[in-house]
């Protein structure tokens, strides 16, 4: 019996109660190493479904509990974080409408994003963009394209790791920049009038570390001061103001 017969003979059987589906399981494993067709396993799989469209409903794609037990499937053992999930589709109640709702499928689609930071990607693409790395790490963990996005490869994008063509074109790009705010110059501030002890209260909260302080009759000696100083940066107030926490940044 070859592959293709064998598939619709177990099919048929666990649908009418004869077996297990451990036999289905077994051989949408390794339908591709057996010569099974995916459009035989598609066929057939589609009789279970409703709200997925019918290319989605590959064994590389999707994990075998949600291919043969949609009614059943808990996304949360396909690795979908279920916080993460909820706060970016906020219409959802629970976790388990997102299948029903149509939005899984959308998900798939590539219209809608799993998660508030990943950004929306075909499924196929994505397995078909998916680094060797990953790919190896998905057949040691038997995990499908859905399973690895919703954890590993989320993971591995936030960290800004390579995971797959589609997604990695969307980290974010550092640009040469021209550092306007030179760094390590001397600053000073500037304080007319008052006393000494505001000038200095004042330089400690505005965070500067030096401070000049002069009466309004003693312009020459202010002078004197900041020559002697040398600084590069000058900030100037009044011994009356009021200056913020901080000021100085």
């Amino acid at each position: 019996m070859n592959a293709n017969r064998k598939w619709r003979h177990q099919f048929q059987l666990w649908r009418e109660g004869d077996c297990s589906s451990v036999n289905v399981e077994r051989l949408l494993k390794r339908h591709r190493s057996i010569g099974l067709d995916l459009e035989v396993i598609q066929a057939s799989l589609i009789t279970l479904h409703s709200h997925l469209d019918r290319r989605h409903l590959q064994p590389q794609l999707l994990p075998p509990a949600l291919l043969l037990h949609p009614d059943q499937w808990d996304p949360r053992t396909s690795c979908i974080d279920e916080l993460a999930c909820l706060s970016h589709h906020t219409e959802l109640g629970n976790l388990d409408e997102l299948l029903p709702s149509g939005k899984l499928n959308q998900i798939l689609n590539g219209e809608l994003s799993l998660y508030g930071d990943l950004p929306p990607i075909p499924i196929q693409a994505y397995l078909d963009g998916m680094k060797q790395p990953q790919r190896r790490l998905c057949r040691q963990n038997q995990h499908s394209a859905l399973e690895h996005l919703a954890g590993e490869g989320w993971r591995r994008f936030r960290t800004l790791q390579p995971v797959a063509t589609g997604l990695d074109r969307y980290h974010p790009v550092v640009l040469p920049r021209f550092d306007h705010q030179p760094q390590h110059i001397r600053e000073a501030l500037v304080v007319l009038d008052g006393t000494r002890e505001t000038a200095q209260y004042l330089a400690v909260r505005g965070g500067w570390k030096d401070v000049i302080w002069s009466t309004l009759d003693d312009l020459a000696t202010l002078r004197r001061c900041i020559e002697q100083l040398r600084p590069e940066r000058i900030s100037l107030c009044s011994g009356f103001d009021e200056l913020a926490l901080g000021a100085r940044c």
